[in-house]
């Protein structure tokens, strides 16, 4: 099951998809698709760690600068592939599946590991 703040991060993308009626130009640094699933995978991952505190206690990391130095793209290149992507439902929706899909590939993986910790203390 998806954690409230991943669902409601997903809704809003749908939501833009739903809004939008035409489809923008092609920006020139244009991340492509297979790199923005992941971009967007791992800023789902930021806005939820956000929220939680880290190993020294702090908590409103900006998580998001740390995920454009791991991609190698800038916030305004996401903005703008953002944009164009959301602009277009079909592709739209096939990234969200994509994301979607890592999401619970990730979390299954979660919960096993889990799942073996508590059997392990179990025994």
């Amino acid at each position: 099951m998806m954690k409230p703040s991943l669902l409601l991060a997903f809704n809003f993308f749908l939501l833009m998809a739903c809004n939008s009626n035409t489809i923008i130009k092609k920006p020139d640094h244009l991340i492509p698709k297979d790199k923005m699933i992941a971009v967007i995978f791992d800023s789902y991952i930021a806005k939820t760690a956000k929220k939680r505190t880290n190993i020294q206690g702090s908590i409103n990391i900006n998580y998001h600068a740390l995920l454009y130095k791991k991609h190698n793209i800038d916030s305004a290149s996401f903005h703008q592939s953002l944009k164009y992507y959301t602009s277009d439902i079909k592709q739209n929706e096939e990234i969200l599946k994509q994301v979607k899909a890592k999401i619970q590939q990730q979390l299954s993986i979660v919960e096993k590991e889990l799942d073996s910790l508590n059997s392990n203390q179990k025994q």
